[in-house]
């Protein structure tokens, strides 16, 4: 009873009813942003097997699948609640977004076992020792980065969308040239 009870109450427990839940709505409910989502455990989940296969049964799986194939890759877009509002319909929006709520604090909450937390940080700082990758500040450089000295928002510095373009290029120059139609 009480080996029940941490069971329950354990990350690799947790892990496994949230991917089972997954499961049995994306039969009917599958996006691409679901994948972005659930990344952390089904991350955590693959490498869970591995370590329960070792334990259990003295397998190591790295011997037997390659282990660049027990590291998902994953999408580096993070999600935007404007984007999925106007790429699905409300009611698929709202499931998406609820779903990603719901889940934040739990992988927050919870250690290696439930989710793989996939963060990227960067700081420039002159202590090589403390970096974990390394750029150069140019403009010209093929992996260079660029110091932003203020944050500016794109759809003001970007006011053309691909429709909004194509209207305006149509309005301004099509109309000025003189076309005739022959049968």
């Amino acid at each position: 009873m009480i080996r029940d009870k941490l069971i329950e109450k354990s990350p690799l427990h947790r892990n496994l009813l949230k991917i089972i839940e997954l499961r049995n709505t994306s039969t009917h409910f599958i996006t691409e942003e679901y994948e972005m989502i659930y990344i952390p455990l089904f991350q955590a989940c693959v490498l869970n097997f591995v370590e329960k296969m070792q334990e259990f049964h003295q397998v190591d799986m790295t011997e037997v699948v390659p282990q660049n194939f027990l590291t998902l890759a994953v999408s580096m877009k993070s999600l935007d609640e404007n984007v999925i509002r106007v790429k699905y319909p409300e009611e698929i929006a709202e499931r998406i977004l609820e779903t990603n709520s719901s889940l934040i604090p739990m992988i927050n909450g919870n250690n290696q076992s439930f989710a793989i937390k996939i963060e990227h940080y960067h700081y420039l700082t002159k202590d090589k020792n403390k970096a974990t990758s390394f750029v150069h500040v140019d403009r010209t450089a093929e992996a260079g980065v660029k110091i932003i000295k203020e944050l500016k928002d794109p759809s003001n510095t970007h006011k053309y969308t691909m429709k909004t373009a194509l209207i305006e290029f149509t309005r301004s120059h099509l109309t000025a040239i003189p076309c005739r139609l022959s049968s």
